[in-house]
Formats: structure tokens, sequence, C-alpha cells
């Protein structure tokens, strides 16, 4: 009863597409696509870990408030980097791309079209994943725990961002479609899963 008289998350992110609600510190947040921006100038990527340069000119950029949410994600994006640790990494902008494990010679039929893109990208503020009709079917199949377990193979990633974003696949999609998820870290609302 109480489920039908909350919208659909596929509604809720239609209508917040340019905000992303993030809980630091107790306290509910909006993380807008301008803070985003503003802050990406001032966020880089020194030996697989990100860090803020010229921190005393984002704090006067920012609000206090706007500077603790941007610290507090920082930190949350650092602590899931020490995650893939050995990983096939690398550097692009003010991002960490993590390249898929090959498992094997059956991966080579992942860069069909029709199967979608499989890749993972790091932000300070959360990550960007792409997973093909293959990699969709495997963690539905799998549950909470085996879709997890399936990403920690793929990209080496794990604990609450794969159960997160396992969560939200189960929940919103059917298998056999290639998504996109966008994840923010510490955010109350599951992750926004998109067709590619």
């Amino acid at each position: 009863m109480l489920g039908s008289t909350l919208p659909s998350y596929s509604a809720f992110a239609a209508e917040k597409q340019d905000t992303l609600n993030v809980y630091s510190q107790g306290y509910n947040v909006s993380l807008s696509e301008n803070l985003i921006q503003t802050a990406d100038q001032y966020v880089v990527v020194e030996e697989n870990k990100f860090v803020l340069k010229d921190e005393k000119k984002l704090k006067e950029i920012l609000s206090e408030r706007d500077f603790e949410i941007v610290n507090y994600l920082v930190s949350q994006a650092n602590n899931n980097l020490e995650t893939i640790s050995g990983a096939n990494t690398a550097v692009v902008g003010n991002s960490v791309v993590v390249m898929p494990k090959d498992v094997s010679a059956k991966t080579i039929s992942y860069a069909k079209a029709s199967e979608g893109k499989r890749a993972i990208k790091f932000h300070w503020w959360g990550i960007e994943l792409w997973l093909t009709k293959t990699d969709v079917r495997a963690i539905v199949k799998g549950g909470i725990s085996g879709g997890a377990a399936y990403l920690g193979s793929i990209f080496g990633i794990a604990g609450a961002v794969a159960g997160a974003v396992v969560g939200a696949i189960i929940s919103e999609y059917i298998t056999g479609v290639p998504i996109y998820v966008k994840y923010t870290y510490g955010n109350k609302y599951p992750p926004i899963v998109l067709p590619q």
C-alpha cells in the first residue's frame, strides 16, 4: 500500500536531472550540476587519488556548506578508488577510468554495438557506469549479492556502491537492455539508470 503512494524513481529522475541530492554529515543538501562544474576546475587526479588544487580560491568561490560537500565527496571518491587498487586504470582529465578485467575470450563479443558499451568512470562526485546487455542479464539473475559480486569481478568495485547500483538495476530494468548508471556518493536516492 505504501509503495503505491510514492512516485516511481524514473519519474523523479526525469524531474531532477539537473540536481542530485546528496546526504552529507546528516543533512540533505543539493549537489547541482553547477556546483559540479564549478568544483571540477579545482579537483585533479594525482597518483590515482582526487585532490583539491588551489583550495583557498575554491573556498572563496563556494559557500562554506558547498565546500564541505565537495570535501566530503572527494573523500568518498578516494575511499572508493582504494577498493580498485591494482585494477587497470587510466587518468582522463580529472576522472579515473577503469578498464574491465578480461576474464575470457568471450569479452571480445561485448564490443558488438548491439551489446552496448562496458566501462566505468570514477569522478570526485560519483561514478558513471555503462553495462552491456549480457552484464545486465547476469546482474538481474544474480540478485543483489550475486550482482554486486559480478560488478566486483568486472571492475573491482564492491560494497555500498556496488549494492546501490545493482539494487537500482534490479528495480528499474528487465534483462537484455544495455544501460548507463550515474551514481553520486552519499546520495539518499537510488542511482539514475537509463538505457544507453
